[in-house]
């Protein structure tokens, strides 16, 4: 199986952009990855890991370790046909200030577990977004994260070093995020109204015979995973929105408040040092949740960042190969047994760990 790309771009008309330097109505750009049968794709090109709008305008790290790794082509292919079967359909964020492309090597290999992967670029909060009448969107610079910084830097220092038990460390996050990280919680809502937009826009298509997925999308198994903020977001949609089955949460801070438990299975990908920033995933559970640790791993790691970005001070010092076998098999198995209901014991995962990478399970009988 192979992986096919089709990228456009969609207008909420319903919203109207705050962000940025653009007037008029919010505007997404959208990346989707399906499952292509090889024969399709014999004598055609591969496609480039970015287009060379994001490369000229992406952060100058990305920029030199694509062009060192990825000068010509990824293994995926452009508006190819895709096989005639349909697939289940996984939403990914990226993360604050990350780019819709930021994950694609973990995506390829979901999508050749038979997925159909969708990916949102968040406009203005992304580095770098492009839509598909060629217009493109940088990140808008008054968009902080954290605010003030320094102070905010100590205080999340102090946080990640905390012992205690998670539901004391999630009443300690609370006081962080509401001192110190208004304008997040104020986005966390804004983000999953643009999954929710571009899910409803393709339902809209799934009938219209010119869109290259028509009736190739399985619209009663949705799951969601994303990154960093993203991550935030997968959490936030399975809380509240009801067709979202399942998610995953790589390394994401939960900004936002929530009341209750969360029903639906879910797993958390970390590394060791962000483990206090990310407590209500096992303080607020009511189903099957499992955690993922990795050790000697950074943040930013948890992405391509780790195969292009190759700086142990920068993505951490776990080996590539390790951290990936684990990272995939965890979204390979997990949606393979929620959302295709497979036997799944994930075994794959559990051969991935070692010393360095920990996974543990809280099933519910």
């Amino acid at each position: 199986m192979e992986v096919g790309r089709y990228k456009f771009a969609v207008e909420d008309k319903s919203r109207y952009e705050v962000l940025g330097y653009s007037s008029g109505n919010r505007k997404l750009e959208v990346i989707v990855y399906y499952p292509v049968d090889d024969s399709s794709v014999k004598g055609k090109k591969k496609g480039k890991y970015v287009s060379d709008v994001k490369l000229e305008h992406i952060h100058p790290a990305y920029k030199k370790g694509i062009k060192k790794f990825y000068p010509d082509t990824i293994n995926l292919y452009d508006n190819v046909k895709p096989i005639d079967e349909k697939f289940p359909i996984v939403f990914f964020s990226h993360g604050f200030g990350g780019f819709a492309e930021q994950n694609t090597r973990m995506v390829i290999d979901l999508v050749k577990s038979g997925f159909i992967v969708v990916s949102v670029g968040h406009t203005f909060e992304a580095s770098v977004v492009e839509l598909d009448n060629g217009a493109y969107y940088c990140m808008d610079k008054n968009a902080k994260a954290c605010s003030p910084m320094i102070p905010a830097l100590f205080a999340q220092s102090r946080l990640m070093r905390l012992k205690s038990e998670p539901i004391v460390l999630l009443e300690e996050f609370d006081k962080f995020q509401n001192k110190y990280c208004k304008y997040m919680k104020g986005r966390v809502k804004v983000w999953a109204d643009d999954v929710i937009f571009v899910l409803n826009h393709l339902k809209t298509q799934d009938t219209n015979e010119r869109f290259i997925l028509s009736g190739k999308m399985d619209f009663d198994n949705i799951g969601t995973t994303g990154h960093s903020f993203g991550g935030c977001i997968s959490y936030y949609l399975c809380m509240n929105n009801p067709e979202f089955k399942c998610g995953i949460n790589i390394d994401g801070a939960l900004f936002g408040d929530y009341e209750g438990f969360m029903t639906k299975p879910f797993m958390l990908i970390t590394c060791e040092s962000n483990l206090n920033i990310i407590p209500r995933i096992l303080s607020h559970r009511r189903t099957d949740t499992y955690r993922v640790i990795m050790k000697k791993q950074k943040h930013i790691g948890l992405s391509d960042a780790k195969y292009i970005i190759p700086n142990k001070s920068f993505c951490g010092s776990l080996n590539i190969e390790k951290m990936e076998n684990a990272l995939f098999a965890a979204h390979r198995e997990f949606f393979s047994k929620y959302l295709k209901v497979h036997n799944s014991n994930f075994e794959a995962l559990e051969k991935a760990t070692n010393e360095e990478i920990v996974f543990e399970r809280y099933e519910e009988n």
